[in-house]
């Protein structure tokens, strides 16, 4: 089917495609003042708040000066999981430490959030940390599914976990939609990117009609539109 160009066809939006796909979580970190002390001082109090305060059992603490005038290094819980630790450079009389969850364990979260949100069992987690203390990176589910992955914290001490399609599920996930509703195959798909979950382009269909195709990304879902174009397409000869 072709769609003439004088028809106004509304644009369509699919209910089920932006549950299945935005998944957004957070991790809460830790961050507390305390009077100025250090090495095994500093150590116990470390272990003493998170074992009130989130209940986790650290084992061992390892902590060397940074660039910064402070201290980083790791503390290990007795479960396994390994938080990052960062004390401030020494200033006046009091000193703040943060911990929060590391690579490892927030590579675990994210796979959780997708299996628990229906996005698909996570084959491989790829993020790397970003100087603003966030991770940026990837997610392909077994199925072939890939996402883009953001952990971003925040001044609350929330590290907000979102996750969202790449261009390529978007691609994948418009031209079934397109197929279904127009009964056409689509010959192309062609996105811009403007930033994470948002693009603007067209589809060619096999019968030589061309659709404008709109995404949209809210900050919790990822919407899509598509209409037809003012700009047609001659249809490809018979071989």
């Amino acid at each position: 089917m072709v769609f003439p160009r004088t028809q106004a066809t509304p644009p369509s939006t699919s209910s089920k495609w932006i549950r299945y796909f935005v998944g957004v979580g957070l991790f809460v970190l830790i961050r507390v003042l305390v009077g100025w002390i250090s090495g095994d001082s500093l150590k116990n109090s470390i272990k003493q708040e998170m074992k009130s305060t989130r209940r986790v059992d650290i084992t061992d603490i390892n902590l060397a000066k940074s660039a910064d005038g402070g201290l980083s290094g790791t503390a290990t819980a007795s479960n396994g999981d390994v938080y990052d630790l960062q004390v401030d450079k020494p200033g006046g009389s009091r000193q703040a430490w943060t911990a929060s969850p590391s690579k490892k364990m927030l590579e675990r979260e994210i796979s959780t959030m997708m299996a628990k949100s229906s996005l698909g069992t996570a084959g491989t987690i790829d993020i790397t940390k970003t100087d603003s203390g966030g991770y940026v990176g990837s997610a392909t589910t077994s199925a072939g599914d890939t996402y883009e992955v953001f952990v971003k914290p925040s001044t609350s001490l929330l590290q907000f976990i979102t996750v969202i399609p790449s261009q390529q599920t978007i691609t994948a996930s418009l031209t079934r939609e397109i197929e279904s509703r127009t009964r056409e195959t689509v010959r192309s798909v062609e996105l811009t990117r403007i930033k994470a979950g948002e693009y603007t382009g067209a589809a060619v269909l096999s019968g030589g009609g061309r659709l404008d195709v709109t995404t949209a990304y809210n900050g919790t879902k990822v919407s899509y539109s598509f209409k037809p174009s003012e700009r047609r397409t001659r249809p490809r000869s018979a071989p």
